[in-house]
């Protein structure tokens, strides 16, 4: 009953509808890549909102956030290692409804034991996820190595978290040494940025680690803006990522102060990289 007053709402009076974006799906396959949405974007949804929101915004792919409630008839439930298997069931039964999946997993805490770790995998592996982004202490890594090759998922290692581990590209080179291709980087440009380091130089002494870039922007005053519209060159480190070879997962992100303002400005996102995507697919 509920679904359907919401869709009476929306078509008559455009209630929660979904703004309009453009995606080159052709373009991606062309480059190999996959268009995937961040959870935190619509933080202040559920879910399942977050999910018919996205299938209007012709999204196939979606990197998953802890902590987002799972639906309104799920209120007490939320995205997590943890979460009761009805919660993992009613999830991967929505994402089949609309033919969407989960690419990605983070930011994740492996905890400190193989036991703690291996839940976040087994999680991983219930819902076909490719990558878990991360910042797990260096020290972790041979056992998260070695899990991530058992469970053929990737660990992703990131710089945009409090911990800051891994804040620059030089310090995730050194963190990798000696480990498996399992043991990779999720580019987040803005991050990098942020940290003074130039987003491209890190994506080229990075080469053959980056498996999942995360695409947001801010202004001079460190205010969210599209994705292309800012400070940060996400077409030059796209350019230098298709001339590696990259086949992998593009996340757009956004974040703006609200939700109706972060979901209009996403979706600009969305265009801005669609229109990188064209470019990058055509040219030679």
């Amino acid at each position: 009953m509920r679904n359907i007053l919401m869709a009476v709402l929306v078509a008559i009076v455009g209630l929660a509808a979904a703004p309009e974006t453009h995606v080159d799906h052709a373009g991606l396959s062309k480059l190999t890549w996959q268009l995937a949405a961040r959870g935190s974007t619509f933080r202040e949804m559920t879910t399942f909102e977050m999910i018919d929101t996205l299938h209007e915004m012709n999204f196939h792919h979606i990197e998953l956030s802890p902590g987002q409630v799972l639906s309104a008839d799920h209120a007490d439930v939320k995205i997590d290692v943890g979460m009761p298997a009805e919660g993992l069931d009613a999830l991967i039964a929505k994402l089949k409804s609309v033919k969407m999946d989960i690419v990605s997993f983070g930011a994740a805490d492996f905890g400190g034991t193989e036991a703690e770790a291996r839940k976040v995998f087994e999680f991983g592996k219930k819902l076909k996820v490719k990558t878990i982004i991360s910042d797990p202490p260096p020290e972790s890594l041979i056992l998260l190595d070695k899990l991530a090759n058992e469970y053929n998922i990737n660990v992703a290692l990131t710089s945009a978290t409090t911990a800051r581990r891994y804040v620059t590209c030089e310090i995730m080179l050194d963190a990798m040494k000696d480990r498996s291709k399992r043991i990779a980087v999720c580019a987040d440009l803005m991050a990098w940025k942020l940290a003074g380091q130039d987003p491209i130089e890190c994506v080229k002494k990075l080469s053959g680690h980056v498996v999942l870039v995360h695409l947001s922007d801010v202004d001079a005053e460190k205010h969210s803006v599209p994705v292309g519209a800012g400070t940060v060159d996400a077409a030059g480190a796209m350019t230098e990522l298709k001339a590696q070879g990259f086949k992998g997962i593009c996340c757009v992100d956004d974040d703006s102060d609200g939700q109706p303002a972060r979901l209009a400005e996403f979706a600009k996102s969305v265009s801005a990289f669609s229109d990188m995507v064209t470019k990058l697919a055509a040219a030679p």
